[in-house]
């Protein structure tokens, strides 16, 4: 045999093993490519599972915010869920629907089930777990749970909180004290006294917060990144019940705070909820009147506008114990001496869409003249929108009281003047609030308890990653 042959046949052997490990290896790339493709198909549909779970979560918040808005057919299977046979306080859903399925890219199709529950009887906590399924294009299907806790928001979880900066004028306090009206009970109830006073008062801005001479015995948060957002007097103060005049604790003091502010709705029309026009206020309209009929315990009462001027008064539970809702459409002006009275026992709410403004010797009484009912028992609502503002301008509300201002006042969309003489308790929320005088206000820090908004939030989300989690919820997802 010639060299030139052997060497030929060395050069194809060499050649034949060249080609087939570059088969192997782009056999081994291909695959590799073909893997790396489908496990990023997968990740992609992964997260799209995790936003149907979380639109599944969505439809439980929607259905608990509109509580009210339909107590027939209820909030619930307006929502699209159905009460879970067997057990009370429990509802489960499919959507779209048990037939219909969400249309994704590539052929795929998502459906979510979600089940929610009370979580603790009366608490004001529910629960809620959201399986959403993809299916692909192959029919492949892809999985993800999530759990989340919803808690009703309480209208005065803060002190005083605006959204358009904050002014104190004059020799103002500011402190805390816990009334535990946060219970069912009124004997634990404790009424505001020096002695029992904390630094604990929570006051809040985006913008700029002016102490001037003010003495803030707690908490602020501002929305700068730094102290450019609060300045205070020569003589006022930020902090403990030690801290020097003049001076800030900085370590009392958060930054970037950002806060939600709901628009509010009032309950609806006299026909749907068995309420009654407003009569005509005469020197003492009594409340509730011979004969008027409560829904759910609550007396309502509506009119498109009010003038208490005089010596007019809205006198509530003079006779009995009484709840009474007001329905304010117009605005509200308060002459003269005219007052309304929150007698012990009995509670008022108002809502308001206009101006709500006191003038002359006017005042709202929380209690019997001399001792305060607690805040809890008075609250004030501003049902102007924030697109409402963009015509009409924020509401103007000054309020104020006779020997003293219990409330829990809510208006977001409202510049807010309050003056108690020499006390207000409760919580303040608006769009500016300003407080002047040499009064005090005194935060009821238990006012956070109170979860009765109808309003909903986020308490705590995670997703169920491990088998043992899931299989928890197995039951529940029987349908």
């Amino acid at each position: 045999m010639s060299p030139y042959k052997s060497n030929r046949g060395s050069v194809m052997l060499v050649a034949l093993i060249f080609a087939a490990i570059l088969a192997i290896a782009l056999t081994s790339y291909l695959k590799l490519s073909l893997g790396a493709g489908k496990l990023a198909n997968r990740s992609f549909y992964l997260n799209a599972a995790q936003n149907v779970a979380d639109t599944g979560l969505e439809r439980v918040l929607w259905a608990l915010n509109h509580e009210y808005l339909y107590p027939s057919p209820t909030h619930w299977s307006t929502g699209g869920f159905t009460a879970r046979s067997g057990f009370s306080n429990e509802y489960q859903g499919i959507f779209p629907s048990s037939g219909t399925f969400y249309t994704l890219s590539g052929g795929a199709k998502a459906q979510v089930k979600v089940w929610v529950g009370d979580f603790v009887s009366g608490s004001q906590t529910w629960r809620a777990v959201a399986e959403a399924t993809i299916t692909l294009g192959d029919g492949t299907t892809l999985t993800k749970m999530s759990e989340t806790y919803l808690q009703q928001r309480a209208w005065g979880d803060r002190g005083m909180v605006s959204r358009n900066g904050m002014q104190f004028n004059g020799s103002i306090r500011v402190d805390s004290w816990n009334s535990h009206s946060d219970t069912t009970s009124t004997a634990d109830d404790v009424p505001y006294s020096a002695g029992i006073s904390t630094a604990e008062a929570q006051i809040a801005s985006p913008e700029l917060i002016a102490l001037q001479n003010a003495d803030i015995y707690g908490y602020a948060a501002i929305g700068t990144d730094d102290l450019s957002g609060i300045s205070v007097g020569a003589t006022g103060r930020l902090g403990g019940f030690s801290t020097a005049n003049g001076v800030i604790d900085t370590t009392r003091v958060t930054y970037d705070f950002t806060a939600s502010f709901p628009d509010i709705s009032a309950p609806a029309n006299a026909g749907s909820t068995g309420g009654y026009a407003l009569p005509a206020i005469t020197s003492d309209l009594l409340l509730p009147r011979t004969g008027d009929v409560s829904t759910g315990g609550v007396y309502y009462y509506y009119a498109p506008s009010a003038a208490l001027n005089a010596s007019k008064t809205i006198n509530i539970g003079s006779t009995a114990a009484a709840k009474v809702t007001i329905v304010f459409s117009g605005n509200v002006t308060m002459g003269g001496t005219s007052q309304i009275i929150i007698n012990p026992d009995s509670s008022l709410k108002i809502y308001t869409a206009g101006d709500f403004v006191m003038g002359g010797s006017t005042g709202i009484q929380n209690g019997n003249g001399t001792t305060p009912n607690l805040p809890v028992f008075f609250t004030l609502l501003g049902t102007r929108t924030e697109t409402q503002t963009v015509t009409s301008g924020m509401q103007d509300i000054t309020l104020r009281g006779t020997n003293y201002l219990s409330a829990v006042i809510f208006a977001s969309n409202a510049n807010l003047v309050v003056n108690g003489g020499p006390h207000v308790y409760g919580s303040l929320v608006g769009n500016r609030v300003e407080m002047g005088g040499n009064g005090e206000f005194h935060q009821d820090l238990s006012l956070a308890g109170v979860r009765t908004s109808g309003l909903w939030k986020l308490l705590k989300w995670r997703e169920l990653v491990t088998a043992s989690e899931r299989a928890v919820f197995a039951s529940h997802f029987a349908f």
